[in-house]
Formats: C-alpha cells, sequence, structure tokens
C-alpha cells in the first residue's frame, strides 16, 4: 500500500485533537499542505460548486463560504450525491426522508442567497467511485466550468464522505479539471492551509443550519459544526468564527 493510502487510512483514524497533531506530520508527506493562510473571498471567483455527500453537508462544511461566494456574485451550485434516505437515528432505510431531506437542504440554501442545488438521490451507503460514476461527475464538473470546487476532504471519518472523495478525485482526475479543488470538513477536523472567516455571515449559517429539522433532532448537529468554527477562528487569533479547508494540487489528491 503507498504511502498516500496509508495517509488517507491514518486521517480516518483521527478521533481528538491531539491525534490530529500527531497526522499533521504525517500529511506533511503530501509536500503541498503550507502554513495556513486567512483569506477572503472575493469576486474572482465567478463559478463555485459544491459536492456535498448528503443534504447538509454542504452547509456544515462550507455553509460560510456559500453564503460569501454568493454575496461576491459568484453563481454556485450544489450538487448532493445521496437521498439521505438513512438519516435518522437508527440508520435505517426511510424513504420518507428523501422529500424532506431535499425540501429542508433547498430551504437552507435559500437561507445563503440565489444557489443553485442538483439531486442524484443515490441511496446511502451506495456511492461508488466506479468508473461511470466518474465520468458523469466529470461532465458536471466541465459543463459547469467552475473556478472553484469544494469537496469532502480525504480524511473524513463517514463511509459516505470517504466514497465521495474517491468518486471526486477520480472525476478530477481521469479527465483534468482546471478548477481550484478546496476541501473541506464535517465529521473529521483536517489540517488547514486556508482559513476563512465567516462572522459576517454567521447568522446565515445558523438559519441554514437550523433548516434541517430532520437531522437536528437526531444529533446536536448545530452545536458541533458551530463549535468547530469557533475553535477555528479562535486557535488562529481571530475574533470570530471560521471555516477551515485543505487545498491541494490535483496530482497530489490523485495519490490519496
Amino acid at each position: 500500500m503507498s504511502k498516500m493510502k496509508n495517509l488517507g487510512q491514518m486521517a480516518r483514524s483521527v478521533r481528538t485533537v491531539l491525534q490530529l497533531q500527531n497526522f499533521k506530520g504525517a500529511a506533511n508527506m503530501v509536500g503541498s499542505i503550507e502554513g495556513r493562510e486567512v483569506i477572503a473571498i472575493n469576486n474572482s471567483v465567478k463559478k463555485v460548486a459544491v459536492i456535498a455527500p448528503h443534504p447538509d453537508d454542504d452547509i456544515f462544511g462550507c455553509g460560510g463560504a456559500i453564503a460569501e461566494h454568493v454575496r461576491a456574485g459568484a453563481e454556485v451550485k450544489v450538487l448532493f450525491l445521496t437521498s439521505g434516505d438513512k438519516g435518522n437515528k437508527e440508520g435505517s432505510e426511510d424513504k420518507n426522508l428523501v422529500s424532506i431531506r431535499e425540501k429542508e437542504a433547498i430551504e437552507a440554501l435559500e437561507c445563503l442567497g440565489k444557489v443553485e442545488s442538483t439531486f442524484w438521490r443515490i441511496p446511502d451507503a451506495d456511492i461508488a467511485p466506479s468508473k461511470k460514476m466518474a465520468e458523469k461527475l466529470n461532465i458536471f464538473m466541465r459543463l459547469g466550468k467552475f473556478d472553484r470546487i469544494y469537496i469532502p476532504w480525504f480524511g473524513e471519518e463517514n463511509a459516505d464522505h470517504e466514497q465521495a472523495f474517491q468518486l471526486c478525485t477520480k472525476a478530477i482526475t481521469d479527465s483534468p479539471i482546471t478548477a481550484e479543488i478546496w476541501q473541506y470538513e464535517v465529521w473529521t477536523p483536517l489540517v488547514p492551509n486556508k482559513i476563512l472567516p465567516i462572522s459576517s455571515v454567521l447568522d446565515m449559517k445558523k438559519r441554514a443550519i437550523a433548516c434541517h429539522k430532520s437531522q437536528l433532532t437526531s444529533r446536536g448537529y448545530a452545536d458541533g459544526i458551530i463549535g468547530l468554527n469557533t475553535y477555528r477562528g479562535a486557535m488562529i487569533g481571530l475574533d470570530g468564527p471560521a471555516e477551515a479547508f485543505l487545498v491541494l494540487k490535483p496530482e497530489v489528491l490523485a495519490k490519496i
């Protein structure tokens, strides 16, 4: 097994911030993770895509970034891979959740401004980085002519998120994409090289999170995500919360 594959496994084993410190050393094997940079979003990025494993990961992982892109006049599209049909406490299939979660996802994005959404409705736990699916995703990426694409990061400790990352990287590398690839965090903290302050859009993100009522009854997502954003801002000396991202070159992503 390659060092890159070992790196992915190590990242997904991270459970605490202390372990994350150990992971940072391993992450340096990549050779593309430089010092953290506090960034701002401006109108230089015209077209943005967000690939979300489930109908809420867009808001949880990069809702602040989406709001900032919309404010800056960018065209933003969110692609939801799965239907979210197993998004209950038991993790059991519930077809009624499909329409509920789509409605919640649309309402949440409306809190951030004008955002286009697409639902592929893959059953939960059925994301597969097959050649056919990668080609379909590559077409979505190429036709969109995106400047920046947000995807789950490679160390996410969630099977759908891990498979979504593998699908994205296969789509990106099988037929090269020129867009910047920004990885976001939801389940597992990443080692960031980009930090985005989100104080100015925090209320928008909170309202968007609140739209996902079906999910908030199963886990304390609101506290968890805003807590993570608060931690990100505090630990780099900002006055408010922030979202963290890991930006790697496509040739590096292809090896993970």
